[in-house]
């Protein structure tokens, strides 16, 4: 069995970025890899604004008085050209967004003012040079605001548009076959019938796909033959980036995954992985029209695809893409009780996570190993004990991942 960590090492060594780049709209571009720096044209604010409603001036016209009185001029409202004057001594009535007037370099907020006779009495403490965004703060005309790279989140659509970018220069989209291997799967909406399964690995494979939005290839449920096994992996592979098969990997008397692979010529680069679930993983790639097209025989069991998927292929794209954001972080909790293991691989274990004290807590959940769906829709992620040990005990400390 090879390490967990040498068969990513592997895995990495083995990756080959993928250049090819379209335009898309902003409106289709959350979880795209950026393929180019993306840089202001312009300052960010464009222009002095009010963050407050209330009434702009000069902090020198007031500076040291005690009950400063300032005569009020026009007003300010926000989409205006901010061309308005004002005087030594005066001040505008402002709101927020409104652009601050050039004279002024102050805005007092309503609340802390009172208004008689057309003059503004300041009857309560006040922050100079306050409650105003100046000309580019935020961001200065040249500076990166989104690297070649990144991954394209919620958060980043408001720079886009501010910036006035409607289409975006990102990777393309990658391929990503699934078929599923096995005489006793059905589809979903097929009847239930003896000694028949429904096949949930393919629709959580493909789910899993959409949710980094990237483009899955169904190629369906494949019965246990050995021919059959190799035509399907033969044309997902002229079709795909990722092929993952699932089913097949181990070797049981109608695994077929491995023999197939070789008869199309995969490099087998790990044939099994010290971790559980997921031990009979097949990691390979295989040459189409100079091309690479990395296959992964993935075990058939629900949770043992699920994890497959979040440690290996997530990793995967990442190297293609030059990304860094699809691979998961591992965090630090404290376990809630006791877990035992064999000390033989690596363990993967569903979990609920809990923040308490400014600490994360690691819940376990009854699971009932790599079948046990129930307890894979109840986690919200998989606490990693590592090969090598034992136990870990209440109190401890282990690493965790979200899903």
């Amino acid at each position: 069995m090879t390490d967990l960590y040498e068969a990513l090492e592997v895995m990495d060594a083995h990756s080959f970025v993928i250049d090819d780049y379209e335009y898309v709209s902003i409106t289709q571009a959350i979880n795209r890899v950026v393929n180019e720096d993306i840089e202001a044209k312009y300052d960010m604010p464009l222009f002095d604004k009010a963050t407050m409603d209330g009434f702009a001036f000069r902090y020198s016209d007031i500076e040291g008085k005690d009950n400063p009185v300032l005569k009020i001029k026009d007003a300010v409202f926000a989409g205006d050209t901010g061309n308005s004057k004002v005087g030594k001594g005066e001040c505008i009535r402002i709101m927020t967004g409104a652009p601050v007037p050039e004279d002024c370099d102050t805005v007092v907020e309503f609340e802390k003012c009172k208004e008689k006779d057309g003059f503004l009495h300041i009857v309560k403490k006040f922050k100079s040079f306050g409650n105003i965004a100046f000309k580019g703060e935020d961001v200065k005309s040249g500076n990166i605001v989104i690297n070649r790279g990144s991954l394209i989140k919620k958060s980043m659509i408001n720079i886009l548009v501010a910036l006035g970018i409607g289409r975006v220069n990102v990777k393309r989209k990658l391929k990503i076959a699934v078929i599923t291997t096995g005489n006793e799967l059905i589809d979903v909406e097929e009847p239930i019938k003896p000694g028949k399964i429904k096949d949930s690995s393919r629709y959580s494979l493909i789910n899993q796909i959409v949710s980094i939005n990237q483009e899955y290839v169904d190629f369906g449920i494949v019965e246990d033959d050995e021919k059959a096994v190799k035509d399907v992996l033969h044309s997902a592979v002229s079709q795909s980036d990722i092929v993952l098969i699932t089913g097949g990997s181990s070797f049981g008397d109608k695994d077929f995954t491995a023999d197939a692979l070789r008869e199309i010529d995969a490099d087998i680069l790990v044939r099994r992985v010290a971790m559980k679930p997921g031990k009979p993983t097949i990691l390979s790639t295989v040459k189409d029209n100079n091309r690479t097209v990395y296959v992964f025989g993935v075990p058939g069991n629900p949770v043992s695809t699920f994890v497959v998927f979040e440690i290996f292929v997530k990793r995967l794209i990442d190297n293609l893409l030059e990304c860094g954001d699809f691979k998961h972080k591992f965090y630090t909790g404290i376990m809630d009780s006791d877990f035992n293991k064999k000390p033989d691989r690596l363990n993967f274990t569903p979990c609920i996570i809990d923040f308490i004290d400014n600490e994360f807590v690691i819940k376990q959940i009854h699971y009932n190993g790599s079948g046990d769906i129930a307890a894979l829709a109840k986690a919200d992620a998989f606490f990693a004990a590592p090969r090598g040990i034992k136990h870990i005990n209440k109190g401890e400390m282990a690493k965790f991942f979200f899903i």
